[in-house]
């Protein structure tokens, strides 16, 4: 059996990453400003 290696398919790769806690008609919430944080 063969090991494999994991080759990307991408050699340069970018992303926009939003967190909202506070939305005008729904509940407010508690982590997505701090998880969109820590994830950038």
């Amino acid at each position: 059996m063969q090991s494999r290696v994991y080759e990307p398919y991408y050699t340069n790769s970018w992303a926009l990453v939003i967190g909202i806690d506070k939305y005008i008609n729904a509940s407010p919430l508690s982590y997505a400003v701090s998880d969109a944080k820590s994830i950038s």
